[in-house]
């Protein structure tokens, strides 16, 4: 038992080393594979592109002072 979980550990340790290795982008796409396994990665660059199209024209309507008001 003490060896599986000497396996474990050194596992761990290289995981972590690995994960931490990664860029910010890509942590975030490891993030979403493990919080959303059945998403294809293709999937989830397609929802990070999209998010990034709204966020770019939100940016700019309100640059251009067209956005709605709200009570």
């Amino acid at each position: 038992m003490s060896q599986a979980a000497a396996i474990n550990t050194k596992l761990i340790d290289s995981l972590a080393q690995i994960i931490l290795s990664l860029t910010d982008e890509e942590q975030q796409l490891l993030l979403q594979k493990i919080q959303h396994p059945a998403l294809a990665s293709e999937e989830i660059q397609s929802q990070r592109e999209v998010l990034k199209r709204d966020i770019e024209l939100g940016i700019e309507q309100l640059r251009q002072g067209d956005y709605p008001e709200y009570d």
